[in-house]
């Protein structure tokens, strides 16, 4: 059997679906004209956020720390480093930008005493320390590192370079040859394989102390620098802290404990003597 529907059925179905569209098409306009969001709070769900300002590089970082040591008048340098296995300390004094220069180098656990050295535009001088007071002369091949005109200190910080920053720890890098350079002349150091090629830079960390900047460099990454030779250990660390606006600026010995004379006049051991007793 078929099933017959009065005529205007679907009409009136159909009118009845419009009818509740429209209601609810109303209910939501209303709903959007009394509770719906303003247009500043459209902008503001659809713009994106303004970026902060990041901090500066750790390179810039770097520079203003290298800045305040190679600007001083004056600085300070504690070192202590080991090369081969042989712990050595050096307390360096600088001014005028490196060219007057005042070091105290102290091998440490080593027999031997210690060597003092004075070098400015117009003299060059060293003596030994740790054995009693000694004279001043003019200094020898073994103070050969401080005769430039400027500390090989000073060269090896101009060249750090910064890589990444960790709070106040600085991860970076410097010349491998410059840093080599604290413990001898490019002659020295080709004789005893410690001679990198230019451009090779070696791992290092800089951190701000007490006022100055340190600086860490592991003694094996040098050892790599110049070639791995066996004839060198793998153990030990480099450290250097430099202390710009240092008070104890170097300043010459007084003449009467100079000795002039130069240590091939025969008359030189016999000067250093009597230049010696008189300070006993």
């Amino acid at each position: 059997m078929v099933a017959i529907r009065p005529v205007g059925h679907d009409a009136q179905v159909r009118g009845t679906q419009i009818g509740a569209a429209v209601v609810v098409l109303s209910l939501t306009l209303a709903g959007c004209a009394e509770g719906g969001p303003t247009a500043a709070e459209r902008s503001r769900a659809t713009s994106l956020p303004t970026p902060t300002a990041s901090g500066p590089s750790p390179q810039r970082l770097l520079s203003g720390l290298v800045r305040a040591v190679a600007t001083s008048p004056s600085v300070a340098v504690d070192e202590d480093y080991v090369v081969d296995g042989r712990q050595t300390e050096v307390r360096l004094a600088w001014r005028a930008a490196g060219s007057v220069v005042d070091a105290s180098v102290l091998p440490i656990g080593r027999s031997g005493p210690g060597t003092e050295v004075f070098r400015s535009p117009g003299a060059f001088l060293s003596r030994p320390t740790g054995a009693g007071a000694a004279c001043w002369s003019r200094a020898g091949s073994s103070a050969a590192r401080f005769a430039g005109p400027r500390t090989p200190e000073l060269g090896a910080l101009l060249s750090s370079r910064a890589v990444r920053a960790d709070g106040s720890l600085i991860s970076g890098s410097m010349s491998a040859r410059s840093v080599l350079e604290i413990v001898g002349t490019d002659a020295e150091l080709s004789r005893r394989s410690l001679l990198p090629p230019a451009g090779v830079r070696v791992a290092a960390t800089f951190a701000p102390s007490r006022g100055g900047l340190q600086v860490t460099i592991a003694w094996s990454a040098l050892v790599a620098a110049a070639g791995n030779s066996s004839r060198h250990t793998r153990q030990g660390t480099w450290t250097l802290w430099f202390r710009p606006g240092s008070t104890g600026t170097p300043a010459p010995p007084p003449t009467a404990e100079v000795v002039s004379l130069p240590p091939t006049d025969p008359a030189f051991a016999a000067a250093l003597r009597d230049c010696n007793s008189r300070l006993q």
